[in-house]
């Protein structure tokens, strides 16, 4: 069973009170990242640990602790814990208890010990304080010790750049800083009033109002070389384009909130020569409770005998990569994406395989790789998308062509979002020019209402089962996207306002200058 442990931010952190027994009490509210560890638990004859930072194995690690609580709840058989570290230490970031809430997770359901979420809180809560709010995929607001917890809802598809500077903040004397401090000046109808207005922002998908409700104590309290980290990576992650800052937990780890993709790529870029060589950089977005789990068709099947020479169009270059490379790199980033079908042409598998292989591996140290399969492209688009689609394991499917290199996430975002109400969606611009329908001899028989006139761009997304069904049925009859087969077979379609830049490659006239200069850049909305 393989795991991806998420990292976590603390989009507000208020320190409300001290108990008698010396734990804080705070207010929080918890955002599971895409950042992640990768964890394979397996059955085995005996207790093992491995960990990628041999310095990791002991017997401290919180893997063994989450193992020894959780048998000390259930009884279940000996088990295997593999831990490749990705999420950075003594950063703020919750990586270890990320990983003890993995394995509660992970063991529950290897042994099928029946345990629901609220028991595994339980268990969690006693191991540390994130590791209950680590159990959920999505955003909770966290109070008590952080471990009363509520789920919120969201909206908002936030992008963050993490800076993890070499010097380390303890908690616990991060916690002493505080107290010598003496406390917070914000009452707790202030901090309540805060809180509401930061699920509120979370709820609407309004980013630019969550960066202005940013907020965390210790920021306060940070001193020497933690202060003078801190200052200089915020003031360079603002300069960078930044919404909003905020430490992570107790720090040292400092991120930046950037209402888009291409903000948080251009600033990636802007930031990587900035920083001592030993600051690492890590580019993630945020998690949601309620995903919609999609496959995605990267139809890479035709020929492009229209772009002229030899070479398949999606092999040309577009700002120091392929025109294929951009197109995969959006669905491989995407956190509701499990799984990408690229059907393709016998001749081009190879090639295809190796962009791929490239392009993944420059990201699985930090994220989550959707697999990746491969199928023979057909005669026609239709007959490629059929053979795709005899893969797909998740209820909905997007398919994108591609030689669409400029899709911008915000726009599968769209698509996915409208799967939740529509058995079809696709992306669409309105008509800027005047279309008119004519007969066969050219005469014009009617002139549509560009208001009402879409053309129609990809990605489409679908029901993976109803979209199954359209293609037995039409298997017949001749269309140029699949949309029209859900239309022939009497399912709603909904169109997804889109962008224009979102064009599709079929004369090197499409690679136009500017383009070309901001997928350079490495900015998402360029094909990046």
């Amino acid at each position: 069973m393989i795991l991806y442990p998420r990292a976590k931010i603390n989009l507000s952190l208020y320190i409300t009170g001290k108990r008698p027994d010396g734990y804080h009490t705070i207010d929080t509210v918890f955002q599971p990242l895409t950042l992640c560890d990768r964890l394979c638990l397996e059955e085995a004859r005996e207790d093992l640990f491995s960990c990628s930072d041999p310095a990791l194995e002991t017997p401290e690690n919180l893997v063994i602790t989450a193992v020894r609580r959780l048998r000390g709840c259930v009884a279940f058989p000996p088990a295997a814990a593999s831990l490749e570290k990705h999420i950075p230490s003594q950063a703020g970031l919750g990586g270890g208890s990320a990983d003890a809430a993995a394995v509660l997770a992970g063991l529950n359901e290897l042994y099928s010990l029946g345990l629901d979420r609220p028991e595994l809180e339980q268990i969690g809560a006693e191991i540390g304080a994130d590791v209950p709010a680590l159990l959920h995929q999505g955003p909770t607001r966290g109070r008590k010790t952080g471990t009363l917890l509520t789920a919120l809802a969201s909206r908002s598809q936030m992008f963050f750049l993490i800076v993890k500077p070499s010097v380390s903040c303890p908690t616990a004397a991060m916690y002493r800083s505080w107290d010598e401090k003496g406390g917070t000046s914000v009452s707790l109808s202030e901090i309540e009033s805060r809180q509401k207005a930061l699920e509120a922002a979370l709820a609407a998908g309004d980013v630019r109002t969550v960066a202005g409700l940013l907020h965390n104590d210790f920021e306060s309290v940070l001193s020497g070389e933690a202060a003078d980290a801190f200052d200089r990576i915020r003031q360079a992650l603002q300069k960078a384009g930044a919404a909003g800052t905020g430490l992570c937990g107790s720090g040292s780890a400092v991120y930046g909130l950037f209402e888009t993709s291409e903000k948080q790529d251009a600033a990636c870029e802007a930031l990587r020569s900035v920083f001592p060589a030993d600051w690492r950089l890590y580019p993630c977005e945020s998690l949601r409770e309620d995903p919609v789990p999609c496959s995605v068709i990267l139809a890479a099947g035709g020929s492009g005998s229209r772009f002229g020479g030899e070479t398949n169009k999606i092999f040309a270059e577009l700002g120091g990569g392929s025109v294929f490379a951009h197109s995969l790199r959006v669905f491989l980033r995407h956190p509701d994406v499990r799984q990408i079908i690229i059907p393709c042409r016998a001749q081009d598998r190879d090639r295809i395989r190796k962009i791929a292989g490239q392009e993944a591996a420059e990201l699985e140290a930090q994220r989550t790789i959707p697999e990746i399969l491969f199928c023979e492209g057909g005669r026609q688009r239709q007959d490629s998308v059929r053979n795709a689609l005899a893969l797909c394991r998740e209820e909905t499917v997007l398919i994108h062509d591609a030689a669409r290199p400029y899709v911008k996430p915000e726009a599968v975002d769209a698509c996915l979002e409208g799967l939740r109400d529509y058995p079809a969606v696709s992306l669409a611009v309105l008509s800027r020019d005047t279309v008119k329908i004519t007969n066969e001899r050219g005469e014009v028989c009617e002139t549509t209402d560009r208001a009402r006139t879409w053309l129609v761009q990809t990605p489409q997304g679908f029901r993976t089962d109803l979209l199954r069904r359209a293609h037995v049925s039409g298997k017949k009859i001749s269309v140029t996207d699949d949309c029209a087969l859900m239309e022939e077979a009497g399912y709603k379609v909904r169109m997804i306002p889109g962008d224009y830049t979102n064009i599709k490659i079929t004369f090197p006239s499409d690679l136009p200058q500017r383009f070309t200069e901001e997928a350079g850049n490495g900015r998402r909305s360029s094909g990046s």
